[in-house]
């Protein structure tokens, strides 16, 4: 076998080991949004805006940003066929920078799209900054104060899905390599 040949397969079988080690959380947290975009969902009441986002970068993500329309009804209907009923979850927004300019805090940028539910933001005297799915509406995003305690979803951040996509295309450049190698 040449060096060569040797090299590609110890870094095809890294690769294949890294993912399983990264897939094997348990299933019942880890969704598909959409093709090659992972969510992380937290069901458990148990963490503020502040913790979510900090469990969400231990995982190499971010809260999730949900700023198209298309994006958001992707989300409804996963959560929908995941719940029986609304959760409170935590999304990746806030007005922490500056009173009612939202920003989704993976980026920085302000929102463009919303899905707020009636009468919401509300601010509630400017005690209210982060943003959450309302287990009072359908899917529909509330701002609260973000010391409460809800659960959570995560994203891959966008640097995961564009290094994910290039691995997956140095994979199959080294399959190639490999094939060649093997006539």
């Amino acid at each position: 076998m040449s060096k060569t040949l040797l090299i590609i397969r110890i870094l095809i079988l890294h690769q294949i080991t890294w993912w399983q080690l990264v897939d094997g959380v348990p299933v019942e947290k880890w969704f598909e949004l959409q093709p090659n975009h992972r969510v992380f969902i937290e069901r458990d009441y148990r963490y503020n805006w502040f913790q979510a986002r900090n469990e969400c970068l231990l995982k190499n993500m971010s809260l999730i940003t949900v700023d198209t329309s298309e994006k958001s009804a992707a989300l409804t209907s996963l959560l929908k066929r995941i719940f029986d009923k609304p959760h409170n979850l935590w999304l990746g927004g806030d007005d922490l920078g500056q009173e009612n300019v939202f920003v989704w805090s993976s980026s920085g940028k302000r929102f463009e799209f919303t899905n707020w539910s009636h009468g919401n933001p509300s601010h509630n005297r400017g005690q209210e900054h982060c943003v959450n799915l309302w287990d009072a509406t359908d899917f529909e995003w509330n701002d609260a104060p973000c010391n409460e305690l809800k659960g959570f979803i995560c994203e891959d951040n966008v640097f995961m899905l564009a290094a994910r996509k290039e691995v997956e295309r140095m994979k199959k450049v080294l399959l190639e390599i490999h094939d060649e190698c093997s006539e």
